[in-house]
């Protein structure tokens, strides 16, 4: 049983993903070139940009690309034991071939194929294996995008806490207080 299930209209997400890089543009706008913090908004920026490919990609495939076109998917988050699952399948399908590393494409593509809950590209009965088989076949920016949806709704935490760099940040200031001299 999924932790959390969230359907998504795809032609709104774009909207949604492309207001997000307009924001994101007026935030990096004042930042220094070199400010870590316009770094981040840039990245996130990149990160938005190979998702509105593969969303754009399966709403619209381009002409002779076999793709399968929808506009709706639902997708769920992961409980531990699938998540163990799919890091077993592929850990024992990297032994079988004689590999000892296991790469993020593929655990990717698992992660897809198990969070989606409901999708053109899978049938309801399906076997994983089929399921492995029918994500491989979409974009990438897709794969990557329902990744970042499934993983966000795996993780159950609130995520409000501080980041690292903040901490460090703090950590720095608190030092540079520390070592004055009160006269």
């Amino acid at each position: 049983m999924p932790l959390q299930t969230d359907y998504y209209d795809l032609r709104e997400e774009v909207q949604r993903l492309e207001e997000r890089r307009r924001e994101l543009a007026a935030d990096a706008r004042d930042l220094d070139p070199g400010d870590p913090d316009r770094q981040e908004l840039i990245q996130e920026n990149n990160d938005i940009e190979a998702w509105l490919d593969g969303l754009v990609g399966v709403l619209d495939p381009p002409a002779g690309v076999s793709i399968p076109q929808f506009d709706e998917v639902t997708l769920a988050g992961l409980t531990g034991g699938e998540y163990g699952r799919i890091e077993d399948t592929l850990v024992d399908a990297a032994l079988d071939r004689g590999d000892d590393s296991v790469g993020n494409g593929a655990q990717r593509v698992h992660l897809v194929a198990k969070g989606t809950v409901e999708a053109p590209y899978v049938d309801d009965d399906a076997g994983y294996d089929q399921r492995v088989a029918a994500a491989a076949q979409l974009p990438l920016g897709y794969l990557k995008w329902a990744e970042d949806r499934i993983e966000a709704m795996t993780s159950v935490g609130n995520g409000e806490r501080e980041s690292f760099e903040t901490l460090l940040a703090a950590s720095s200031e608190s030092d540079d207080s520390d070592g004055q001299d009160a006269t």
